[in-house]
């Protein structure tokens, strides 16, 4: 039962990871008159790791205080 719902939580913060990079990655791409480089690309693995570390301490503080806390992810 625990385990299932780790699974889950996992998915879902991947999942909300994903969209926010392919989101932020269409908007480059819109904003941008050159095509997406090699470093950038890379890079976005870079902010799926800070953006899955900020959901789960997210996670934690919620649980933790029982709150919803405004904390703001910002890509550094």
């Amino acid at each position: 039962m625990l385990l299932s719902y780790f699974l889950f939580e996992l998915v879902m913060v991947l999942m909300e990871a994903i969209f926010f990079l392919s989101f932020v990655q269409f908007h480059f791409q819109i904003l941008s008159a050159v095509p997406i480089h090699q470093c950038y690309l890379e890079s976005n693995w870079q902010h799926l790791l800070k953006f899955v570390a900020y959901k789960v301490v997210e996670k934690k503080i919620q649980k933790k205080y029982g709150e919803k806390l405004l904390l703001r992810y910002d890509g550094y």
